[in-house]
C-alpha cells in the first residue's frame, strides 16, 4: 500500500463520511484497522468506543483520539495456487471459496487475481468482481513447482496501483512452497511497508486423492517443527489478518464467512503518536479492556516523517 498511508499520516478529512470514515486530519496522526470479537464465537460485542481499548505504542500507551467503523471500499487481490499439489480436494475448495469470495464482495469493491506455480501471473488486473464471474480452473495450466513466497510479494506489490487504500491479500493454497526466488524476510519487508491484511486459507484435505482418510499435513509437519516451516504462518504474520487451515468441507464455508465477517466489522483506532516521526518501525499493540474480548490488528508501522 503507499507509503504514506503506511504510517497513517493523514493530513486531510475524507470527503464522504456517508461512505468512508471521518477521519479527523492530524499531522502525526497513526491509524490501525481491528478486528474485534467476543471469545465466544457465538457472542457479538456492541459498538466500540475510545474507552473500551487501550493503545501502546513501543510499549508506551497512547491516547485514543477516535474509533469508528472502518467503511472503506476493499482492494482484495486473490492469491490462487494452480500447483499440481492442490489436485483434487484441495483445488475444489480453493474454487469454492474464491466464488463465495467473489459473490459476497460490493459494488465499491475492487478485486485482482494472480494465480501461481512456478512463478505467479496476474491472471485479472483491478477490476469489480461482477465483471470476473465463470472463472475457473480449467483456464489455468497446472505446473508442478510452487513459489507461494514470489506469488505473496507480487500480492502486496499489487497494492500500489489499487483504487482502493484497503488493502486485503487472501491466498488460497495447501501451503507448500519450492520454487520461490525470494525469502520469507523479503516479503516481511514489503508487509511491515504496507497496510494491507494478509489472510490465508490453508487447505489440507483428511483424505487422499482415492477417498482415504489420513492424518491432515498440519498434524504431520507438527510432529516435526525442526524441519517443516510453517509458511503460511510467516506470510500472514502481524498483518493484521489470520490463517485458516481447512481439513473438511464445512470449513470452506464456515472461514469464507468469518473472513467476510472480520472485512465488514472493523474498526479504524486513530491516534496522535508521543514521539516524533523517525522512519523507524514501530511496535502497535490494542487491547480491549474487556477480558472478553479479543482484538486483532497489524503489527506496527513505519514512523516516515512528513
Amino acid at each position: 500500500m503507499r507509503a504514506g498511508l503506511a504510517a497513517g499520516l493523514l493530513l486531510v478529512a475524507f470527503a464522504q463520511p456517508s461512505a468512508q470514515p471521518s477521519f479527523r486530519a492530524g499531522v502525526d496522526l497513526v491509524t490501525v484497522p481491528v478486528t474485534v470479537r467476543h471469545k465466544d464465537s457465538a457472542r457479538t460485542v456492541p459498538e466500540v468506543t475510545a474507552t473500551d481499548l487501550r493503545v501502546s505504542e513501543n510499549g508506551a500507551e497512547q491516547r485514543i483520539s477516535f474509533v469508528e467503523r472502518d467503511t472503506r471500499p476493499l482492494s482484495l487481490t486473490i492469491v490462487l495456487d494452480v500447483s499440481s499439489s492442490m489436485v483434487g480436494l484441495s483445488r475444489t475448495w480453493a474454487d469454492e471459496a474464491m466464488q463465495a469470495v467473489f459473490g459476497k464482495l460490493l459494488p465499491s469493491d475492487q478485486v485482482s487475481l494472480i494465480v501461481f506455480g512456478g512463478w505467479p501471473v496476474t491472471a485479472v488486473a483491478w477490476t469489480t468482481a461482477s465483471a470476473i464471474e465463470g472463472l475457473g480452473w480449467a483456464q489455468w495450466v497446472t505446473s508442478p513447482e510452487t513459489a507461494l513466497i514470489d506469488a505473496v510479494q507480487a500480492a502486496l506489490e499489487s497494492m500500489d496501483t489499487a483504487a482502493n487504500d484497503r488493502g486485503v491479500v487472501l491466498v488460497l493454497s495447501d501451503g507448500l512452497e519450492i520454487a520461490s526466488s525470494l525469502s520469507i524476510s523479503d516479503v516481511v519487508q514489503t508487509r511491515r511497508q504496507s497496510e494491507t491484511a494478509v489472510y490465508a486459507f490453508e487447505f489440507d484435505p483428511a483424505w487422499d486423492a482415492e477417498g482415504h482418510w489420513q492424518v491432515p499435513r498440519r498434524l504431520r509437519l507438527a510432529a516435526t517443527p525442526q524441519i517443516h516451516t510453517r509458511y503460511m504462518e510467516q506470510l500472514v504474520g502481524d498483518s493484521g489478518g489470520a490463517v485458516h487451515a481447512i481439513s473438511t468441507n464445512e470449513a470452506v464455508a464456515a472461514s469464507t464467512a468469518a473472513l467476510m465477517s472480520d472485512l465488514r466489522s472493523q474498526y479504524i483506532v486513530g491516534y496522535t503518536s508521543t514521539r516524533a516521526m523517525d522512519g523507524k518501525y514501530r511496535r502497535i499493540k490494542v487491547e480491549a479492556r474487556d477480558k472478553n474480548v479479543r482484538v486483532r490488528h497489524r503489527g506496527g508501522y513505519l514512523a516516515i516523517p512528513r
